[in-house]
């Protein structure tokens, strides 16, 4: 017995005098109940006092890299929320806890998939801390300015020796990053870049030129064809033309350049293309003028339809009151009744449809990208009805039920409106031409991205 107990303090001796088998044990206890980051800390702890112990680099192995793995969740979850400057620390802090896993002998599982992202994410954040330093600088904030490109350094190496006593290294990573982003054909952020340094200095190397190149590169053109008619009604296509391409102008998005429409259908004209109906062909001449994108319409359908002044006899309910004699009470009691009578209802009216289709065209192939027709029809008439009796006593439909009915006021007014001219052709045009633009500009403009 006394052998037993003497074992078992030698033991707990042992456990005392080696304090990495004792954190390696909290750590897998930890681990058991998945609290991954705690365990972690006891490995790692337990490798600062015996570095290579096998044990304690496999703990560490799973139990960091599950934290890591949560890192980049975390990280991913901030980018889809615009979280930039979260998701920016977050990443840098999964850097660090990577580095500080390695330097214990334990290299993690690198989410490669994430660097592209972090680097745009970067890019983003870095730009709107440069912004800010810029705006502290042209307001004679110096030091604070200073400080600002500091904090960009961190983030951004290419920054560490920014100064705003020597203009150019803060201008010159901006300038190497625009040449990157054209490199990669993210010309649009190569754009702003490149006007960062021209609000500083506008004659910074070929930051102008550079600029300029990004600018036209990432803009759209779409070129707009004159309307093909294809009726007998010349002249109905002019409206539709003009509407559609102010219409498209008004565009909020600077990337995209729309054709101006007189000048681009006289340079049409003076080439012989004022008429083209095919795809190909639209695609050549759209490439000729340096447009990217060509628009072709055609109105297939212009129909008008005229009713002149006619006079129509219709049936409507004449209300009127009845005494009745009351025998109990020999007094009268009256009562509504209704009887059947005619009106008078002349009428007129003018209808017009238009009918149009149109192409979506990729001038670099010719390749149809989008294609649609969009009919539209606008009606005016008007009716003047008139009346011998009381119209105040006249409804459009018997009653249902033991009631007088609610005057139709709307159909009453009918007895006194005053006579007007009906809308013109013209005014019916106008009004299609209107409705056809909005159509087809909001089918256009979402593709010009």
């Amino acid at each position: 017995m006394k052998k037993y107990a003497s074992f078992i303090i030698f033991c707990l001796l042992i456990v005392a005098c080696n304090p990495t088998k004792q954190l390696v044990k909290q750590g897998d206890a930890l681990m058991l109940q998945e609290r991954y980051e705690e365990a972690a800390d006891y490995y790692y702890n337990a490798l600062l006092k015996k570095p290579g112990d096998k044990v304690a680099k496999d703990g560490l192995k799973k139990s960091a890299q599950a934290v890591l793995n949560d890192k980049f969740i975390q990280f991913s979850k901030f980018v889809l929320d615009n979280k930039i400057e979260d998701a920016v620390k977050q990443y840098n802090n999964a850097d660090k806890y990577a580095k500080n896993a390695e330097n214990v002998g334990v290299k993690l599982d690198w989410a490669t998939e994430y660097d592209e992202v972090y680097a745009d994410v970067r890019d983003e954040y870095v730009l709107g801390l440069y912004d800010n330093a810029l705006r502290l600088f042209k307001d004679k904030k110096f030091d604070a300015a200073e400080q600002q490109f500091g904090q960009i350094a961190t983030y951004d190496s290419t920054y560490k020796d920014a100064t705003i006593l020597r203009l150019n290294t803060v201008l010159e990573p901006l300038y190497q990053r625009g040449l990157r982003q054209l490199a990669k054909a993210q010309f649009k952020d190569a754009n702003i870049s490149f006007d960062r340094i021209l609000e500083i200095d506008d004659h910074y190397k070929d930051s102008e030129k550079q600029r300029n190149i990004a600018k036209e590169s990432a803009t759209i053109t779409l070129a707009v064809f004159p309307v093909l008619n294809q009726t007998k009604n010349a002249g109905d296509e002019s409206q539709i033309n003009l509407l559609l391409s102010k219409k498209l102008e008004k565009k909020n998005n600077p990337y995209v350049r729309i054709s101006n429409s007189d000048e681009f259908h006289k340079n049409l004209e003076s080439r012989g293309w004022s008429n083209i109906s095919d795809p190909q062909k639209a695609a050549e001449a759209a490439r000729n003028f340096g447009y990217r994108y060509v628009l072709i319409l055609q109105l297939v359908t212009d129909s008008e339809t005229v009713t002149p002044f006619k006079k129509i006899v219709r049936e409507a309910y004449e209300a009127f009151t009845e005494a009745v004699l009351n025998p109990i009470t020999n007094t009268n009691n009256y009562i509504s009744k209704f009887r059947k009578t005619t009106y008078d209802d002349t009428y007129e009216s003018r209808s017009l449809k238009f009918k149009m289709t149109y192409q979506y065209i990729q001038a670099s192939d010719g390749k149809v990208l989008f294609s649609d027709e969009v009919e539209v029809e606008k009606k005016d008439e008007q009716h003047l009805l008139s009346y011998d009796g009381n119209i105040n006593n006249l409804y459009p439909e018997l009653p249902t039920g033991n009631y007088l009915p609610p005057p139709n006021e709307e159909w009453r007014n009918q007895f006194t409106v005053i006579k007007r001219k009906l809308l013109s052709k013209e005014d019916l045009t106008r009004e299609i031409s209107i409705q056809i633009a909005e159509k087809i500009s909001g089918e256009i403009l979402p593709r010009l991205k």
